[in-house]
């Protein structure tokens, strides 16, 4: 193979590569119709009492009945043929649920149904597996709080440092097995301000799993008396319907003020319909937070995959990624999810499978569902100083007070890092940022560069502006602690003032996160591309001049100066 021809090869290959990551990045659900269709039949906001109370009863009678071979429909048109389902429940949104005798006559109908006029979608009702991981648990902390997290993400530093009265109350739902409500009120008293059943559609809480009460239990630990918790109970087992997932979020959006909602639990099924509940939700500013996943592997779990959610992975208590957390292209952040430690019965299902390695009202479990009440707490804590926040804007706030683990910004392990508060500085109501959470001047997590002394003399590829990409600097955390690495590793970087084309020194600034260096480069021609005459007004590009495999950005100039 000739040169060119690997040369051109070596390029192609190069666009290829970003464009399947620009496309991982941007595409983070995988939808099967536009969600334009979808949002635009949202209206529970617009329903009635009588029709919210028939679709409540119709549900419970589902859950009777059994939830097998049930369909969910999103239609533009009330549904009229229904192809022999025994059973038609109308939910807001304009989403239909059928329910079938056999898995058979379900599939024939599902078939039919997407031709109907006005149909926009037809889905399986699918069960979800709460995310706790199933190895032996155990722990060696010497942390005042059960759950060894509390303090690692500087959350009892921000508890001193907030005056409370200040803060608004938030409302913080939780979707799962539901909660020991005495064993709560014995360790953290009358923070539970309601409670719903999905499957009795009453009020009746308890929690012979004990899932919901160990996530309760530790929302209960890592938040301030101004955040109050609503259990949501949609399963008597480790399995959740998306039925009940989709009426649980009904349920609170219709009857609460709820801020925030706690999702521990997942499947690899993307649902037109769950989508669309959960964006009916954001339309209210209401936040939901979704465990990642415990399969340690990239497969998308859902809703934590959908991109109105904030995807929580989950760290061991020396910040490194758990052994079974997911990871991948829609991780957001990461938080505690090895060996948490928080309330539960000693008569449940984990702690029974778990013999108990606790006392009796207490558990050390791990998984991303242990991860996920942790970002909740995070997020809890930026709705009490302001409301109004929106998804983009709480993780906006939330980037900035990270620990940046793994590759240098965002990776697929981390996301964005692992949320910590330990250094930030809140709005006291003075000098605050354009959000009211915290200090204009809060730099506490910034991270600096330190990009030496000397003259930086670059692999110069002639009209190149990835020249610069090779240079090692010293990205500092702390005042003591830094990692060296490439300036091309780094998200957000911007070149200034350089001339690609020009050889010999010049000075070039830098900026990187509100730091602004100047820096004396030289380029020299011989680097880089090899050209046959860069004077003729003919450019000749005869091969690349390689150094230790560098430079490891190439690019084809168009013209030359």
């Amino acid at each position: 193979m000739g040169k060119s021809k690997m040369l051109k090869n070596i390029v192609y290959s190069v666009i290829l590569l970003v464009l399947i990551i620009i496309s991982l990045v941007i595409f983070k659900t995988n939808l099967f119709v536009e969600s334009n269709d979808i949002k635009s039949l949202i209206n529970i906001s617009s329903l009635s009492s009588e029709f919210m109370d028939n679709y409540f009863s119709d549900i419970k009678d589902l859950n009777s009945s059994g939830t097998d071979n049930l369909l969910i429909i999103i239609s533009k048109r009330e549904i009229e043929k229904t192809y022999g389902a025994t059973k038609v429940v109308k939910a807001p949104n304009n989403q239909y649920i059928l329910k079938y005798k056999t898995k058979d006559e379900m599939t024939n109908a599902m078939d039919k149904l997407k031709d109907g006029d006005g149909v926009l979608s037809v889905e399986e009702n699918v069960k979800s597996q709460l995310t706790a991981d199933d190895n032996d648990s155990t722990i060696n902390s010497t942390s005042k709080y059960n759950s060894w997290g509390i303090e690692k993400m500087g959350l009892d530093k921000a508890f001193n440092t907030i005056d409370e009265k200040k803060l608004n109350d938030v409302e913080v739902a939780i979707l799962d097995s539901g909660c020991d409500m005495d064993l709560f009120k014995k360790y953290y008293g009358d923070k539970i301000v309601k409670v719903h059943n999905v499957l009795d559609d009453n009020e009746k809480m308890y929690d012979n799993n004990g899932h919901g009460t160990h996530i309760a239990g530790t929302i209960a630990e890592g938040t301030m008396d101004n955040v109050k918790i609503i259990p949501v109970k949609t399963t008597d087992s480790n399995t959740i319907d998306t039925v009940n997932e989709i009426t649980a979020i009904n349920w609170l959006l219709y009857n609460t003020d709820v801020d925030v909602i706690n999702m521990s639990f997942g499947s690899n099924a993307s649902l037109n319909a769950f989508y669309q509940t959960i964006e009916a939700a954001k339309e209210k500013n209401v936040i939901a937070v979704a465990a990642a996943g415990n399969d340690n592997n990239s497969y998308r779990n859902y809703p934590a995959s959908y991109d109105n959610t904030i995807s929580i992975a989950s760290v061991d208590n020396q910040l490194n990624k758990s052994d079974f957390s997911n990871y991948g292209q829609t991780i957001n952040f990461a938080t505690p999810g090895s060996d948490i430690r928080s309330i539960m019965g000693s008569y449940t299902q984990i702690s029974q499978n778990k013999n108990n390695n606790d006392d009796d009202d207490h558990e050390i479990i791990s998984g991303t569902s242990m991860a996920t009440p942790h970002g909740v707490c995070a997020v809890a804590l930026l709705k009490g100083f302001n409301h109004d926040l929106t998804m983009n804007d709480t993780i906006s706030l939330l980037k900035k007070h990270v620990v940046d683990l793994g590759q240098d910004g965002w990776d697929p392990m981390y996301g964005y890092g692992f949320i910590d508060f330990s250094n930030a500085k809140f709005c006291d109501g003075n000098e605050c940022d354009e959000y009211s959470v915290f200090k204009k001047d809060d730099k506490s997590n910034t991270v600096k560069l330190d990009l030496g002394t000397d003259s930086y003399e670059s692999l110069y590829n002639y009209g190149n502006n990835t020249n610069l990409l090779n240079m090692k600097v010293k990205v500092y955390y702390s005042d003591t602690e830094y990692v060296t690495k490439d300036l091309g590793e780094l998200n957000d970087v911007k070149i200034e003032n350089y001339d690609p084309y020009v050889e010999g020194e010049q000075i070039v600034t830098i900026k990187y996160n509100n730091q602004t260096i100047n820096k004396k480069v030289i380029n020299h021609l011989d680097d880089g591309w090899i050209y046959s005459d860069l004077n003729s007004g003919t450019i000749t590009i005869k091969g690349i001049n390689q150094k230790e495999n560098y430079p490891k950005y190439i690019e084809i100039p168009k013209s030359y100066k």
